[in-house]
């Protein structure tokens, strides 16, 4: 055995292993050329076994100049500003999901895009704009609605400017509105059949219905 294999084998073991797994250090490059020069030792040495990268970065090694790049700009659309305004208008859009598996545009980037299309073609400020597509969007709804209604709804395939589900079709602002008033339909159907099993006025069972749900105060 070597004076080399006797006395440095393990240290630079240590230090090959740690090289080539090290992509933040400085001086990268070189960094990597060593660490082929290294491996050349310890394998000619008989120290370690044969790395699976060790015949192609022999035969190929690393460039001697440091790679640079310039940093990439970032990508943006000019429908963007637009789409993020929409989220704040409504954070709830927020929770309908985008189908990777669809073909049809996510609802709100069909709203921004028709925006935007308004405002060139019509030469509308944004907010102008907004109210010519929320006119539209408004009037999707509604036809919707109205089909689902009748019994023949329209296929989801057809939608441009609202979301799929179909509890959304409803002649409201937001889904908060929505559920609102769907809450308050529940409620007086409630009263209603509380009405009707006690012989109540509609008022007096609500005002009996709230005093039970009050919380009591102890004594």
């Amino acid at each position: 055995m070597s004076r080399f294999t006797r006395g440095r084998a393990p240290k630079e073991a240590l230090k090959l292993t740690i090289d080539m797994f090290r992509p933040n250090a400085t001086g990268a490059s070189k960094s990597r050329k060593a660490a082929v020069a290294l491996a050349d030792r310890l394998v000619r040495g008989g120290v370690i076994e044969t790395p699976g990268w060790y015949d192609a970065a022999s035969r190929v090694g690393p460039s001697p100049r440091p790679m640079r790049a310039r940093k990439p700009k970032e990508l943006t659309y000019a429908e963007d500003a637009l789409s993020r305004a929409y989220y704040k208008r409504d954070p709830t859009a927020a929770f309908d999901p985008i189908d990777c598996e669809s073909t049809r545009t996510h609802y709100v980037t069909a709203f921004a895009r028709r925006q935007l299309e308004v405002m060139r073609e019509r030469k509308m400020n944004e907010r102008e704009a907004l109210t010519v597509v929320e006119r539209e969007q408004a009037d999707e709804r509604k036809r919707f609605a109205e089909a689902r209604r009748e019994g023949a709804p329209i296929s989801d395939d057809e939608r441009v400017l609202t979301p799929s589900a179909s509890d959304r079709d409803v002649e409201h602002g937001s889904l908060i509105e929505a559920i609102q008033a769907e809450e308050e339909a529940r409620w007086k159907e409630h009263v209603e059949a509380l009405k009707v099993k006690v012989g109540e006025t509609a008022e007096e069972a609500s005002l009996r219905v709230a005093a039970d749900r009050a919380p009591r105060r102890r004594k």
